[in-house]
């Protein structure tokens, strides 16, 4: 019976923001902190952003702690895989679904297309979790800003790039 999922189990979706800086310290939280969102049996969803740094690292850690097809692992990009820097091809493609956004991205809007992206996973979670350095300033604060706006759980875990 307890391999049997509840039929009023409420299913979950995490969306996952952070910095692309992060050290060896930091990395260590993203992973303890993604192998508790795998190890969820109610998270039904993980939604990463696909860009250098925390993005990449939890994908990695997802991969490595999901034993079975839960949580599907979903990357959404700002623009197209081809756009993204090329050392993270690799782990998007491992990923179960790929969202592109086809956003242009350039710094004459003030690089719209990272805010609409990471508008795109707080609004498909129904919780934030964002590797935070303090920065308000940054797509992390942006995303914790709206999800908060939004009415969304976050869960800031402190980062740093040392």
């Amino acid at each position: 019976m307890d391999n049997i999922v509840d039929s009023d189990q409420i299913w979950k979706v995490a969306s996952i923001s952070g910095h692309r800086s992060i050290g060896p310290n930091s990395k260590k939280r993203v992973w303890d902190a993604v192998q508790l969102l795998v190890d969820n049996s109610t998270i039904k969803s993980i939604y990463f952003g696909g860009a250098r740094g925390t993005d990449t690292e939890a994908l990695k850690a997802a991969l490595y702690h999901r034993k079975g097809l839960f949580p599907r692992l979903i990357v959404v990009l700002p623009n197209t895989i081809e756009q993204q820097p090329v050392d993270t091809h690799q782990w998007t493609r491992r990923a179960d679904d790929l969202v592109e956004l086809k956003q242009v991205i350039t710094s004459e809007d003030g690089y719209l297309s990272y805010r609409r992206r990471n508008e795109y996973l707080v609004d498909r979670g129904t919780f934030l979790v964002a590797f935070f350095n303090g920065n308000f300033k940054s797509g992390t604060g942006q995303a914790i800003s709206y999800a908060e706006k939004s009415g969304k759980t976050v869960y800031r875990i402190s980062i740093s790039s040392a």
